[in-house]
């Protein structure tokens, strides 16, 4: 594994900078979905992101090398400050790196990825399916495979693919309520984030799979109806209750009580949801 020196530099300075002029929290300010928005982050927060990425420090010293950008050499002047201005030094050099290795580069930004494919024809792999493969290749557990969904899920990756099993556990690790980090995972269950057969394929198996859990009657409705207020977002709730509930028609179709429970629920949601 490589690493630009540059890159360790930045996380140097990203840990001075929480400990020294953000120890105390501050106000973030932006925009999402055209409106502005606001976040306070804690002190501690501030801390534990110190923490962090000092650990991240830690796993580049132990596991990875520090390479020379070599590569910047074969490259103009104005090449190199036409990256830089794009994507800043950092990524920069860890572009020109892979480049010169012929190396697969690790990154979670598509934008990125997508930059150094165009620029330097190297291509790029990201978390979900780095772990996919390792999962695959027998290399990684499957529970920590879901662990470290759900943790993507968590720091808000957004495009994370979930299924059935990963929202059941996010409901164990929750108590089986509708809170954190269940309510991270299935928000992923959005029109934003994914398409809505799979959506609704998905919701059905989690629903199924959550039926033969030993959890009290209340905490699965619960758990149900935050499916649905997911499922539902940004898309005709109609609509997509519709197809969930011939899914679970389908699924459950030797077990007529439990069809009518879930339309139960199904129609409690609408009423209270939709004028």
């Amino acid at each position: 594994l490589f690493v630009s020196q540059s890159t360790v530099d930045m996380l140097r300075s990203l840990v001075q900078t929480r400990r020294f002029l953000q120890s105390d929290g501050f106000l973030s300010l932006g925009y999402q979905d055209g409106q502005p928005t606001k976040m306070e982050v804690k002190a501690e927060d501030v801390e534990n992101d110190a923490k962090q990425l000092e650990g991240l420090e830690i796993l580049i010293r132990d596991y990875c090398d520090i390479a020379p950008c070599a590569a910047a050499l074969k490259i103009t002047k104005a090449q190199r400050e036409e990256y830089v201005a794009m994507l800043g030094e950092s990524f920069t050099d860890t572009m020109l790196i892979a480049s010169s290795e012929r190396a697969l580069i690790y990154s979670d930004d598509l934008a990125f990825r997508l930059i150094a494919e165009t620029k330097m024809d190297v291509a790029g792999v990201w978390t979900q399916a780095l772990l996919m493969h390792l999962l695959k290749a027998g290399k990684v557990p499957l529970a920590d495979y879901q662990k470290a969904v759900i943790d993507l899920a968590c720091l808000n990756y957004q495009h994370t693919s979930v299924d059935g099993e990963i929202l059941v556990e996010a409901a164990r690790r929750s108590g089986w309520v509708p809170a954190v980090p269940f309510t991270k995972v299935v928000k992923l269950l959005g029109g934003q984030y994914c398409e809505e057969s799979s959506a609704v394929r998905v919701g059905g198996d989690f629903f199924c799979l959550l039926w033969r859990e030993r959890v009290l009657s209340s905490q699965r409705d619960y758990l149900v109806l935050s499916l649905f207020g997911a499922i539902t977002d940004g898309r005709p709730p109609n609509s997509v209750l519709k197809q969930l509930t011939t899914r679970i028609r389908i699924l459950f179709h030797l077990a007529p009580t439990v069809q009518a429970e879930f339309t139960s629920l199904a129609e409690s949601w609408k009423k209270a949801h939709l004028v």
